[in-house]
């Protein structure tokens, strides 16, 4: 029996590994730095109603309410978090509006 070898990193393989990295890529970011709980919340549902669906916004907040907040303002307006993660005391999110 001959075994089929499929190579991860073929041509076309790395090509579409391309095109999710720049697909994601935020059409804007907002930086939310300093300001106080529930105006990180705010300012991202204003920002996220400007784009387009399949959009991505970028949001760095401080807050130390910001990550419950993202996840209820994307459950409920449906909103999709790609990426979330925590630098130098601040939380930066990914959202993307579907």
């Amino acid at each position: 029996m001959r075994r089929k070898v499929f190579l991860p990193y073929h041509k076309k393989h790395r090509d579409e590994r391309n095109q999710m990295t720049n697909h994601d890529k935020p059409k804007k970011v907002l930086d939310c730095s300093g300001l106080c709980c529930s105006l990180p919340l705010v300012k991202t549902r204003n920002e996220m109603d400007k784009l387009e669906t399949g959009q991505t916004l970028e949001v760095i907040a401080d807050c130390p309410s910001a990550e419950e907040d993202m996840k209820i303002l994307s459950r409920i307006k449906g909103y999709e978090i790609t990426q979330s993660r925590k630098e130098d005391g601040r939380s930066i999110f990914l959202i993307k509006k579907v």
